[in-house]
């Protein structure tokens, strides 16, 4: 869009293809109101996504954000985020994919919580601990649009 120009086409997988799903609805209607672009997106591809309504009560993700409500942190390392995971029920690998989402509370968050301890006699102070970095409440309410959209009157 930033290049004045609409994509011709789009694959999305997951939410990702919800997300292209939206994109041709808009494109739709737009088209059918004389505003639309008549050259712009000629296929949309989805992949992994159903393009209705879905149950939310099944599926890894809905699992992993009720697990991160449960452990939210912070962790004083990477390996002790996993061993909580893992005691809420999160499969070691699942764990360590997870802990790549953890970032170092901001120094000035940390010190005001008087964690941050200065250096003494030339040893190191210790590191900031890690928090998420992943909008638990945000990632839930795009879970509940993902599962809640039906797209199948735009394919029919």
């Amino acid at each position: 869009a930033a290049l004045g120009a609409s994509p011709r086409v789009l694959v999305g997988h997951s939410l990702g293809g919800k997300a292209t799903l939206a994109y041709a609805a808009a494109q739709a209607q737009e088209r059918a109101s004389g505003t639309g672009d008549e050259g712009a997106l000629r296929q949309a591809w989805v992949l992994d996504a159903v393009p209705g309504k879905a149950s939310a009560l099944a599926g890894d993700a809905v699992k992993v954000l009720s697990t991160l409500r449960k452990v939210p942190g912070p962790f004083p390392t990477r390996e002790s985020a996993v061993v909580e995971l893992e005691g809420a029920g999160v499969g070691a690998e699942t764990g360590r994919w997870l802990s790549g989402s953890l970032e170092a509370v901001p120094a000035d968050e940390w010190a005001a919580g008087g964690g941050a301890e200065p250096a003494k006699d030339g040893a190191r102070a210790r590191p900031p601990p890690l928090r998420w970095c992943i909008d638990v409440e945000g990632a839930g309410q795009m879970l509940d649009s993902y599962f809640d959209t039906d797209y199948w009157p735009l394919l029919e």
